[in-house]
């Protein structure tokens, strides 16, 4: 799982265009890199996945000339046993000139369930686009977003709403360039907070061929742990 809080605005006098915050869930083994510039592009900046069926991949990327993305993968009772990897979805968006709406145009249906977040960023604007594959639950497949404060995650879940409120309080009080320590370290404490927002139902959906009706339980949290499984935010 992961969650992603993003605060923009058009033009704005003493402080920040562009305020991101994310958290990336995954197993601990996992092999991966931490965020660096891009060995084969030195224009990017991202983590980079080193799991052998998905080697490059990436959930979290931006370069140099103003372009973002994210990736939220979506969970499904079935997955598409051939279905593409879904950690391209970011790279390629970053690598190539492509504007949002042409690049999410070319998606096709071979992912399994995602959410795909972009910013374009320039001295005149700031565009946001959303697109999922999961469209009867999502809305529309594609949509531009209006410029505010968002939250996104792997489905609607409660420490999404909560965590977009508590985002939003950090934002307005110390989303400043004089409050920049306190802004990140407030951020910081945001994505370890680890409170459970459980029960939950879009999570209690998700356990409904488990034995165990909480098994979801440890991932109401904005900061996921879960020891015994060597599963967690990471």
């Amino acid at each position: 799982m992961c969650i992603l809080f993003i605060s923009s605005v058009q033009h704005i006098i003493g402080g920040y265009r562009l305020i991101i915050a994310s958290n990336r869930d995954e197993f601990y083994n996992r092999p991966t890199l931490s965020a660096d510039y891009w060995s084969e592009d030195q224009d990017i900046i991202g983590g980079r996945d080193l799991e052998p069926t998905n080697v490059g991949g990436t959930w979290l990327a931006l370069n140099i000339r103003g372009k973002f993305a994210a990736l939220l993968n979506i969970f499904e009772l079935s997955n598409k046993p051939n279905a593409k990897s879904r950690g391209t979805l970011v790279e390629d968006f970053v690598k190539n000139n492509t504007s949002a709406p042409e690049y999410m145009q070319q998606l096709n249906d071979v992912y399994n369930g995602f959410k795909l977040v972009t910013i374009t960023i320039s001295n005149s604007l700031l565009d946001i686009h959303l697109f999922t594959n999961i469209v009867q639950d999502e809305g529309p497949a594609m949509r531009h977003l209006i410029n505010g404060v968002q939250g996104f995650g792997n489905g609607s879940y409660i420490k999404v709403t909560e965590g977009e409120k508590r985002f939003n309080g950090i934002v307005k009080k110390y989303g400043h360039s004089d409050t920049k320590n306190t802004l990140i370290k407030e951020l910081l404490q945001l994505l370890k907070w680890n409170k459970l927002h459980y029960p939950d139902e879009e999570l209690i959906k998700r356990a409904l061929n488990h034995p165990d009706k909480d098994s979801q339980k440890p991932f109401s949290s904005v900061f996921v742990e879960i020891p015994e499984q060597q599963y967690g935010t990471r």
